[in-house]
Protein backbone atom coordinates (compact mmCIF):
# COMPACT_ATOMS: atom_id res chain seq x y z
CA UNK A 1 0.00 0.00 0.00
CA UNK A 2 0.82 3.60 -0.42
CA UNK A 3 1.49 4.10 3.58
CA UNK A 4 3.88 0.93 3.41
CA UNK A 5 5.55 3.13 1.80
CA UNK A 6 6.08 5.76 2.94
CA UNK A 7 6.69 4.04 6.79
CA UNK A 8 7.38 0.88 7.34
CA UNK A 9 5.02 -1.99 8.07
CA UNK A 10 4.41 -2.43 11.90
CA UNK A 11 5.49 0.92 13.00
CA UNK A 12 3.39 3.81 13.22
CA UNK A 13 3.46 7.54 12.17
CA UNK A 14 4.31 9.97 14.89
CA UNK A 15 2.42 13.35 15.60
CA UNK A 16 6.12 14.97 14.26
CA UNK A 17 5.47 13.07 10.86
CA UNK A 18 1.87 14.17 10.81
CA UNK A 19 2.31 17.60 11.62
CA UNK A 20 5.19 17.64 8.62
CA UNK A 21 3.05 16.34 5.97
CA UNK A 22 1.11 19.50 4.34
CA UNK A 23 -1.25 17.34 2.68
CA UNK A 24 -2.17 15.60 5.92
CA UNK A 25 -2.82 18.63 7.37
CA UNK A 26 -4.83 20.14 4.27
CA UNK A 27 -7.01 16.75 4.68
CA UNK A 28 -7.80 17.57 8.17
CA UNK A 29 -8.85 20.75 7.79
CA UNK A 30 -11.20 19.93 4.58
CA UNK A 31 -13.11 17.36 7.05
CA UNK A 32 -13.20 19.88 9.29
CA UNK A 33 -15.10 22.56 6.72
CA UNK A 34 -17.38 19.23 5.60
CA UNK A 35 -18.21 17.72 8.78
CA UNK A 36 -18.77 19.69 11.83
CA UNK A 37 -18.19 19.56 15.28
CA UNK A 38 -20.60 21.93 16.44
CA UNK A 39 -22.92 23.05 12.88
CA UNK A 40 -24.90 25.58 14.73
CA UNK A 41 -23.38 27.98 16.95
CA UNK A 42 -24.82 30.01 19.50
CA UNK A 43 -27.00 31.26 20.87
CA UNK A 44 -25.35 34.90 20.73
CA UNK A 45 -27.54 38.11 21.93
CA UNK A 46 -26.86 41.18 19.64
CA UNK A 47 -25.87 43.79 21.76
CA UNK A 48 -27.07 46.89 19.72
CA UNK A 49 -29.36 48.16 16.91
CA UNK A 50 -27.42 46.58 13.89
CA UNK A 51 -28.08 46.55 10.72
CA UNK A 52 -26.35 43.46 8.41
CA UNK A 53 -26.44 43.49 4.54
CA UNK A 54 -29.60 45.24 4.44
CA UNK A 55 -31.17 43.22 7.48
CA UNK A 56 -32.23 45.53 10.58
CA UNK A 57 -31.64 43.36 13.73
CA UNK A 58 -32.65 44.74 16.77
CA UNK A 59 -30.93 45.13 20.04
CA UNK A 60 -31.82 41.91 22.35
CA UNK A 61 -32.42 39.82 19.27
CA UNK A 62 -30.89 36.46 19.70
CA UNK A 63 -28.87 34.90 17.03
CA UNK A 64 -28.01 31.57 15.87
CA UNK A 65 -24.79 30.91 13.25
CA UNK A 66 -24.82 27.79 10.82
CA UNK A 67 -21.46 26.78 10.44
CA UNK A 68 -22.46 24.72 7.65
CA UNK A 69 -23.86 27.43 5.52
CA UNK A 70 -20.35 29.65 6.32
CA UNK A 71 -18.41 26.19 5.42
CA UNK A 72 -20.75 25.14 2.29
CA UNK A 73 -21.26 28.73 0.80
CA UNK A 74 -20.47 28.74 -3.20
CA UNK A 75 -19.23 32.33 -3.12
CA UNK A 76 -16.09 31.19 -1.28
CA UNK A 77 -15.87 27.46 -1.92
CA UNK A 78 -15.42 26.47 -5.50
CA UNK A 79 -17.80 22.79 -5.54
CA UNK A 80 -18.54 23.34 -1.48
CA UNK A 81 -20.01 19.54 -1.57
CA UNK A 82 -16.94 18.03 -2.91
CA UNK A 83 -14.16 16.12 -0.81
CA UNK A 84 -10.97 18.84 -2.67
CA UNK A 85 -8.06 19.03 0.31
CA UNK A 86 -5.94 20.47 -2.40
CA UNK A 87 -8.35 23.66 -2.00
CA UNK A 88 -6.44 24.17 1.18
CA UNK A 89 -2.60 24.02 -0.45
CA UNK A 90 -1.07 26.01 -3.26
CA UNK A 91 0.81 25.14 -6.25
CA UNK A 92 3.96 24.66 -4.46
CA UNK A 93 2.34 22.18 -1.69
CA UNK A 94 2.15 24.54 1.01
CA UNK A 95 -1.03 25.51 2.81
CA UNK A 96 -3.17 28.37 2.08
CA UNK A 97 -4.38 30.63 4.96
CA UNK A 98 -7.93 29.26 6.52
CA UNK A 99 -9.17 32.57 7.37
CA UNK A 100 -12.51 31.68 6.41
CA UNK A 101 -12.67 28.69 8.76
CA UNK A 102 -14.45 28.70 12.14
CA UNK A 103 -14.39 25.13 13.69
CA UNK A 104 -16.15 25.95 17.18
CA UNK A 105 -17.20 29.87 16.39
CA UNK A 106 -15.80 33.39 15.92
CA UNK A 107 -14.30 36.25 18.30
CA UNK A 108 -13.34 35.52 22.09
CA UNK A 109 -16.00 32.06 22.01
CA UNK A 110 -14.08 30.71 18.72
CA UNK A 111 -12.61 28.45 21.47
CA UNK A 112 -14.26 25.78 23.60
CA UNK A 113 -11.30 24.89 25.53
Amino acid sequence: SILDEIQPPGTYITAEQILRNRYVEAVLLETKRLNHVAPILGPRRVLRNTNLNGYSIPKNTTLLMSLYSVHHNPLKWDDPEVFRPERFMDTNGKLNTIEDMYFFGFGKRRCPG
